[in-house]
């Protein structure tokens, strides 16, 4: 994923990306307070190159980020972890959800990687096109205003992935199977050819051919 060295007043100093394992390394003058600022968002810019976020279609579709504390740095190599909590109190969410994208960019990098496998023996030469992740605690099934959160279900809609995020209802970033779901949606429509008509579909339903090749292929 995407890491950043910041400054006390919030300036980027600079910036790598993490190692399979999640380790990162920054060299930064003895003395120098910083913090560092994860992103819930993987970039490859080697081909096949991709660009996938997970953003709040709540917030302006801002990017889900989360930040350490602000340390000096000492004469010595030290290691700054970040853990993003899930916000669970036991009964209900008590804190910030900071896991959550976090899962959600995770199953998008499982996929990704077994597309780029598939893509690199099929001597594929092509990029994947950049794509958000919109998720928010605001998400839930009714239809209306997706700025408002009002997505109705989780759906790849040919512009973004919108995920479910209201608690007691049906959430759905750590459920796997839906985002790799919509994620093959997005495959399809971005590298082959998508007749899926969309609309509302349930199990038992007879489907017209064209929803039911795209919907068992996601599945």
């Amino acid at each position: 994923i995407r890491v950043e060295l910041l400054d006390a007043m919030g300036n980027r100093l600079q910036d790598a990306t993490t190692a399979v394992d999640g380790t990162y390394r920054f060299d930064v003058p003895v003395g120098q307070m910083s913090r560092v600022r994860a992103y819930a968002a993987i970039q490859r810019d080697v081909a096949p190159r991709w660009d996938f976020r997970v953003t709040d279609n709540t917030n302006n579709d801002q990017r889900y980020a989360m930040e350490g504390a602000l340390l000096a740095a000492s004469m010595e190599n030290t290691e700054r972890n970040l853990h993003a909590a899930s916000g669970w109190g036991g009964a209900s969410y008590t804190q910030p959800r900071a896991a959550a994208p976090f899962a959600i960019i995770d199953s998008v990098y499982e996929s990704v990687l077994r597309v780029a496998d598939a893509l690199e023996q099929s001597a594929y030469v092509g990029n994947l096109p950049p794509l958000e992740l919109r998720w928010s605690p605001s998400n839930k099934p009714v239809e209306g205003i997706y700025e408002l959160g009002e997505i109705g279900t989780s759906s790849y809609t040919g512009e973004a992935i919108y995920l479910l995020g209201s608690e007691d209802n049906d959430t759905d970033e750590y459920d796997r199977h839906v985002i790799f779901h919509e994620f093959v949606h997005y495959i399809e429509h971005t590298l082959g050819r998508l007749d899926n008509i969309g609309g509302e579909h349930w199990l038992n339903e007879s489907l017209d051919f064209r929803l039911a090749y795209s919907e068992g292929l996601a599945n």
